[in-house]
């Protein structure tokens, strides 16, 4: 069953509208009156929902059941470096948004030729992703911040995928963060910062992997040690 995302649904309601970009979404996969269409409002619920009336700027429909899903007690976030070819990383994004990542950070870097981002686009990204993969919970993108200033960040332990590193994962409970760096890497002088912070570093093997890569590589690696613990 395809998704919709509304922000504003209710389960103590029994009706909803849908307008705006979700009732074009809802013309485009060709719902009709009486069918039935799953909702998620990014904030743990999902929602099947049954079209009741369509009109030609909204549908309106009955909340016919749901389900809550608790947030993670523990959150998992990814710092990417910023890279210069966007379609790569908003395709990191959207991955990170189907594995469950909490939070979503920008990184400028020295390597970074991109010192920006396009947040509304990302929302939207990510927003697509949420539908595609049907996540209860809706992603956190961050403003794009320095390398220095993730250590300001409210996470308890944070790692690092470091090709020079011959750790495993030393898996740590609370809130973890994983920094990735962007095409060509972290400088020196940023390895040296990353290092002085005690970061916990850990290798994906001897294979240079692209930045996206290595962030799905990574947070598969975290998903599979949190839910085997």
């Amino acid at each position: 069953m395809e998704c919709l995302y509304l922000s504003d649904l209710d389960i103590n309601q029994n009706e909803i509208i849908i307008d705006n970009e979700e009732f074009h979404h809802l013309k485009v996969l060709r719902i009709n009156q009486e069918e039935k269409i799953l909702c998620s409002n990014g904030k743990g619920t999902i929602a099947e929902l049954q079209i009741k009336e369509i009109t030609n700027k909204k549908a309106t429909a009955k909340i016919t059941n749901y389900k809550f899903i608790p947030k993670n007690k523990n959150k998992l976030g990814i710092a990417l470096g910023i890279l210069d070819n966007k379609d790569r990383f908003e395709f990191a994004l959207e991955k990170c948004v189907e594995l469950g990542v909490s939070d979503f950070y920008p990184i400028i870097s020295k390597f970074s030729q991109k010192k920006y981002v396009n947040l509304n686009r990302l929302e939207l990204k990510s927003i697509s992703a949420l539908k595609q993969s049907k996540q209860y919970w809706k992603i956190k993108i961050h403003q794009p911040i320095l390398l220095k200033d993730i250590f300001k960040t409210d996470f308890d332990n944070f790692y690092f995928a470091d090709l020079n590193s011959n750790s495993k994962v030393d898996y740590k409970s609370g809130d973890n963060i994983i920094i990735i760096g962007p095409e060509g890497g972290f400088s020196d002088e940023e390895i040296q910062l990353l290092y002085s912070n005690q970061i916990c570093s850990f290798t994906l093997g001897h294979n240079i992997l692209r930045a996206e890569t290595a962030a799905i590589c990574s947070i598969s690696i975290f998903n599979y040690i949190s839910n085997n613990l």
